[in-house]
């Protein structure tokens, strides 16, 4: 031990002695630059590497006494390349890489992620006029300050129509624009502008670009189109908003449907009798092999997978509330792949009829689905209620969500249905077919809280029961329309099941265009008297319906009785525990489950069991320790209960929370910006019913594509002649605008695909009856030749098929005059795919035309065929 060890070690030692306390100084050393340090941060809070809107927050735990809440920032560059852009553009000394890292991860949350399947109406409406707002801003900006200032602007007015928009939407106030009834109900009171400052941004930014191009001196035409873009930018904000108002309406009117069953739930002390059920087409499933050859790679045809969702509500007593419970029904669809009403209407009976086993209680359900045309078939709105009655299931509302609403929890599992699919894959099975994909949904015990239906479907059936009800589809087509609520009610007659298939007596439609918007319409459907009573504008208080002293009858075509099919949906084999919510078990690989009558002819072949309903997924509350992976980065290991912690990283947190909340420009996206008063002075008439569904090809505002379809034709017949000069929107987009530079109002990618598939799909079909080619007095456009005359004797064919100027005896063989090898070319040359039929059909047109009937010289209809095949498969250029 040295002397000066001693020394200490002896004063303390007297110390203790003396005083009993020994009292001991803490110090610490500081290993890093608290300069370099905030130079660091400064860089990385930058607005060109981190966003300046953030959408809530993030918790770093730096101790157990201390956390600090910092917004959710997302990177807008990978951590690589921000540490090469540090290492490069800040003078150096530099902290280390390891602890730029561990600053980044803490101070921020995430990289910007590339999304795939965004909504279209999303993309057309915003994400595209949104780019084209940024190129105006940057070509017309008279300096980078104004083009930055010019850019905030635009942000800000994404960032109010993607998140803030609807919250304004579900404000109760008197705004014209935001207003829900205002905006979707057409008879609602007209009354004076009233429009919020936040409203009225969108239209104050492209207002105000268009002053800025105004004032800029440059080409007339160039200004001209810029501003014509604008006024039609601001036109699709319009639409969007709309779109948005729709959305939400629908929104309110399914968390009015959750909260009717809540309430039930707790009034009466027990599990909900009524449930929400969500239906939806999952994409369909592509055979997948454990080991997959590249033969079977391609021509690949997939498998339908239906799944419907259901909500119902159980009583908690320990905690005095109402806890939502879900179950899953994955449907795997065998014999046809068609999706259409029939086929949704065999999956909802199976369906039903598998609820009505496994949880009795559920006595009701309120059928939701998207906006997709299987869900919206006349057929489906028909049918349900016998399909209801069939079942023991009463459905009392069908609604539907509006167009590109989001995803919901059945995709999520979807998802990971398709995850358990992929871990059964790799047990060394194949999923390829029906079965197998109902095999690898049910393996090792299937997914918690869901069974797996295996259907068959009876496509001749289902064909049949759209013929005998086509009258009445067409015509409840014709006055329902496009509507995204409708409510089932019956009147209250006393029947019998007969097992008749239609002995449901009448029912109404009180259908509503958008959820408790109006009145509505109530139709009266009697299935047995074959008529439609509408009863214009009711709104419907209560379950029973009363007779209207106005109505209109409207008398179907026949339609047949249905099958005499007993009508058994309980099982003797599934017990139920009401206490529990378990049901009797169901033998995975039983088959004959087809055991109950289907009214659409459908068989299910098997179907699993359903285990333990359990509550939400996740519902569980782990200790909250720390639940992200990047706020626990050198927290828990260096904590100090002493006191506060003086690393690296603490210290660069805390000083990372100074700097965003007194020196950044960091703001929080879903509050209003102090931005929005510029649109004070911004005035708009909106009249009432302004949000409402715009009609066919106008719900995605101005379109360019006629300006260039010549253009896009002649690229399109570029790549139609050599497949190696094919390419895609996107490329024949930028050839436009390298071929008009500086022009703004150019189609959008959506467009120019559908201008490309439509000419696919006219290459493809025969040209119309329309088309001069088919008319006898207009006939083909041919290259110059000889008249259409007699040929020689030794090439004619007479009337009996034998050819004149030759012996009889002799198999000579016949030739195809010339004149009619040049009609055929004529006609191969503006119509390269027609089938020969119908090139055939042409030449004796067109032969016809000039004698005034078929010439006893043309040959028969088989040699002419053989000809023009062999013409087809043979190149033009050498005809």
């Amino acid at each position: 031990m040295g002397g000066t060890t001693f020394d200490r070690a002896r004063a303390d030692f007297k110390a203790v002695v003396s005083e009993g306390v020994l009292d001991v100084s803490l110090s610490s050393k500081q290993r890093f630059d608290p300069h370099i340090l905030q130079a660091a941060l400064k860089f990385m809070l930058s607005q060109e590497h981190v966003g300046t809107l953030s959408w809530g927050t993030k918790q770093v735990r730096l101790d157990p006494s201390e956390t600090v809440v910092l917004p959710r920032l997302i990177r807008r560059f990978p951590a690589a390349i921000l540490w090469q852009n540090y290492t490069a553009h800040v003078p150096t000394p530099h902290i280390s890489r390891a602890s730029f890292y561990r600053i980044l991860r803490n101070i921020t949350s995430s990289d910007q992620k590339v999304l795939s399947a965004v909504d279209y109406v999303t993309g057309c409406l915003v994400n595209d006029p949104i780019d084209t707002l940024r190129r105006i801003a940057k070509d017309f900006s008279s300096s980078p300050q104004h083009a930055n200032e010019l850019h905030a602007l635009v942000d800000l007015c994404k960032n109010f129509l993607k998140s803030q928009f609807d919250a304004h939407a579900r404000k109760a106030d008197n705004c014209t624009f935001h207003g829900l009834h205002y905006g979707l109900d057409p008879t609602f009171p007209e009354r004076d502008t009233v429009q919020c400052k936040a409203c009225n941004f969108p239209s104050y930014v492209t207002r105000h670009l268009q002053a800025v191009v105004r004032e800029t001196q440059g080409e007339p035409e160039v200004a001209a189109d810029a501003c014509r873009v604008l006024v039609d930018i601001e036109h699709k904000f319009d639409l969007y908003c709309g779109h948005r108002l729709r959305v939400v309406n629908q929104h309110q009117a399914i968390d009015c449907i959750h909260k009717e069953l809540r309430q039930e739930c707790m009034r009466t002390k027990a599990v909900s009798t009524s449930a929400v059920v969500i239906a939806d087409w999952k994409v369909k499933w592509e055979p997948r092999y454990y080991r997959e050859t590249t033969r079977q790679h391609f021509g690949k045809r997939g498998i339908s997978w239906h799944g419907y969702l259901l909500h119902f509500y159980d009583y908690d007593a320990i905690n005095d509330e109402a806890v939502r419970k879900t179950v899953y029904c994955d449907q795997v669809i065998d014999g046809s792949n068609k999706q259409d009403g029939s086929a949704v209407l065999a999956t909802l009976e199976a369906f039903l009829q598998a609820i009505r086993a496994r949880l009795p209680f559920i006595q009701s359900i309120c059928l939701q689905s998207d906006n997709a045309g299987c869900y919206r078939s006349s057929l489906l709105r028909a049918l349900i209620p016998v399909i209801a009655q069939r079942s023991g299931v009463a459905i009392r509302r069908f609604v539907h969500s509006e167009t590109q609403d989001g995803t919901c929890l059945i995709d999520a599992h979807f998802a990971q249905g398709t995850n358990h699919c992929m871990q059964y894959l790799k047990t060394g099975k194949d999923v390829a077919t029906p079965s197998e994909l109902y095999a690898a949904l049910a393996s090792h015990g299937g997914i918690p809280n869901s069974f797996v239906q295996l259907i068959r479907l009876n496509r001749a059936r289902q064909d049949a029961l759209v013929s005998q009800f086509a009258s009445l589809t067409k015509k409840i087509t014709l006055k329902i329309g496009r509507v995204n609520d409708v409510t089932f009610y019956t009147e209250n007659t006393s029947h019998t099941t007969d097992g008749e298939a239609y002995d449901l007596p009448s029912f109404f439609l009180h259908a509503f265009e958008y959820s408790d918007i109006g009145a509505g319409t109530q139709y009266r459907v009697s299935l047995q008297q074959l008529s439609l009573h509408s009863h214009l504008q009711l709104r419907q208080t209560d379950s029973q319906p009363s007779t209207l002293a106005s109505e209109r009858d409207m008398v179907l075509e026949g339609m047949d009785t249905g099958d005499d099919e007993e009508d058994d949906n309980d099982s003797d084999d599934d017990t139920v525990d009401f206490g529990g919510l378990t049901s009797g078990a169901v033998s995975p690989t039983a088959t004959g489950g087809d055991t109950v009558s289907s009214f659409m002819g459908h068989q299910l072949v098997s179907h699993t069991a359903l285990g333990k309903v359990l509550g939400p997924r996740g519902a569980v509350q782990q200790p909250t320790v720390n639940n992200n992976e990047e706020d626990s980065d050198d927290a828990s290991s260096c904590a100090d209960n002493t006191g506060k912690r003086r690393d690296l990283v603490a210290c660069a947190v805390r000083l990372a929370n100074d700097l965003i909340l007194h020196h950044s420009s960091i703001r929080d996206g879903t509050q209003d910006m102090e931005e929005y008063d510029l649109a004070a002075g911004i005035e708009r008439t909106m009249l009432p019913g302004w949000a409402r569904r715009p009609r066919s090809g106008k719900m995605y505002g101005a379109k360019y594509v006629d300006a260039y379809r010549q253009d896009l034709e002649s690229l399109f017949h570029i790549g139609a002649k050599d497949t190696s000069n094919k390419v895609g929107p996107s490329a024949v987009l930028e050839a436009l605008r390298d071929k008009y530079p500086g022009r703004y109002s150019l189609p959008g990618e959506g467009d120019i695909t559908s201008i490309i598939t439509s000419l696919f799909q006219k290459q493809k079909k025969p040209t119309s009856q329309a088309d001069p080619c088919l008319s006898p007095a207009t006939p083909a456009v041919l290259p110059p030749g000889p008249p259409l005359t007699s040929p020689s004797p030794v090439t004619a064919v007479g009337a009996g098929g034998a050819i004149t100027g030759a012996p009889l005896g002799t198999r000579k063989r016949t030739r195809i005059p010339q004149q009619v090898v040049q009609i055929i070319t004529g006609i191969l040359q503006q119509q390269p795919t027609a089938k020969p039929a119908h090139v055939l059909k042409l030449v004796k047109e067109y032969v016809t035309a000039e004698h005034g009937g078929i010439p006893e010289w043309l040959p028969p209809d088989s040699k002419l065929k053989t000809k023009i095949s062999n013409m087809k498969a043979t190149p033009f250029h050498k005809l």
